[in-house]
This record gives C-alpha cells, sequence and structure tokens, in this order.
C-alpha cells in the first residue's frame, strides 16, 4: 500500500485553507499615530491622535482626509454626535507645562474651536450624547460634565486616584468609567 498520497495530502492539504489577505485602508507611510477613533456609519470614519491629528474618510478608507486641529497636543479622544458635530481631547505637554485639550467641530472636523479649559488636567476619553451634552475623562479619575457644548462644567471625583482612561455613558445621567490599575467604575450623576 502506497502512503504517499496520503502523507502530501495531510501535508500539504493544510495550506488549502483560504485566506483573506489583509489590505491596508489608509495611505501608506502614515508619520502619525492615532488613539481613538469612531464610526459614523458604515463608510464613515474620523480618527484623532498625535500632534492634533485628525483624519476622516467617507468612502469606507478608499481616501483619507487629513487635518491638523490647531493644536500640537496629543489628542486621545474622539466623539462626533452627528456626522458635523464632534468633540476631540487631549493631553498636555508635561515638559512646558501645559494643560490638556478640548476641541470641538462644527463642520465635520473641516476646522476645529479650542474650548476654554479653566484649570490644568490631562484628558483621555469623551462621550457626547447630544450636540451640548457630553462628558470628558482624565487625570485622577476625574469626569467633567457639560450641558453647553463645553462652555461650562461640573467635575466628579471618584476615590480613586487612577487615571481614567475610558467613559461610555448610557443616558444623560449613567455612565461607566475605566482606567489604569484595573479601576473601573459605574455612576449616577444626581442633579
Amino acid at each position: 500500500m502506497n502512503k504517499l498520497p496520503l502523507f502530501f495530502i495531510l501535508i500539504f492539504g493544510t495550506s488549502v485553507v483560504a485566506q483573506i489577505p489583509m489590505q491596508w485602508q489608509s495611505q501608506l507611510p502614515t508619520s502619525y499615530d492615532y488613539d481613538d477613533m469612531q464610526m459614523l456609519d458604515s463608510n464613515s470614519v474620523v480618527a484623532v491622535g498625535l500632534t492634533g491629528s485628525f483624519i476622516r474618510t467617507n468612502d469606507g478608507g478608499s481616501t483619507w482626509k487629513f487635518v491638523w486641529t490647531n493644536t500640537l497636543l496629543h489628542l486621545t479622544g474622539v466623539d462626533f454626535t452627528d456626522y458635523n458635530t464632534g468633540y476631540a481631547c487631549g493631553n498636555g505637554n508635561m515638559y512646558y507645562y501645559e494643560k490638556g485639550v478640548l476641541l470641538k467641530t462644527n463642520d465635520g472636523g473641516n476646522t476645529w474651536d479650542t474650548l476654554s479649559v479653566p484649570f490644568d488636567a490631562n484628558f483621555s476619553d469623551v462621550d457626547f450624547i447630544s450636540a451640548d451634552t457630553g462628558w470628558v475623562v482624565g487625570d485622577s479619575g476625574n469626569v467633567f460634565r457639560t450641558y453647553t457644548g463645553g462652555l461650562s462644567r461640573d467635575n466628579v471625583s471618584f476615590t480613586a486616584t487612577e487615571h481614567a482612561l475610558s467613559i461610555v455613558m448610557m443616558d444623560s445621567d449613567t455612565g461607566y468609567v475605566c482606567g489604569e490599575s484595573g479601576f473601573l467604575s459605574y455612576f449616577r450623576w444626581w442633579k
């Protein structure tokens, strides 16, 4: 009995499994690192990253538009409430004693305005449930809320001192925050 054909089927037959090759969705090479992204629909994606970089595609990644957001700070979070209104947040530069930044766009990311932040803090993530109501998280587990599109803020601080890295809001008062060293917290904002 000839065992050679069975050997070839077992060894070489396993490499015949169909695989879908990975394809890059942006022009390469890119000189920026991106830290957060959001899908607005199946074809539209936005992302933010180093040195105030913002990119957007409206054709499923075939082409990308790069926009500088008028800051050189590291943008770490982005959230759009519709195709035009969006927010981005980021970290200050500790070597130059810069505080974090909160940005807003009303034209889909073509232009960005810096919102006034009256305190020193670094920001990691932002989540807005409407054009004016949202939250930003950062240093020492702090959560900052606005009902006026970033012009005024309330603050809630957890007993944890870990850096908050991400926030997800379930509704206008209830959300989850997570961060460094296993920090994970559910909270309800009392009016």
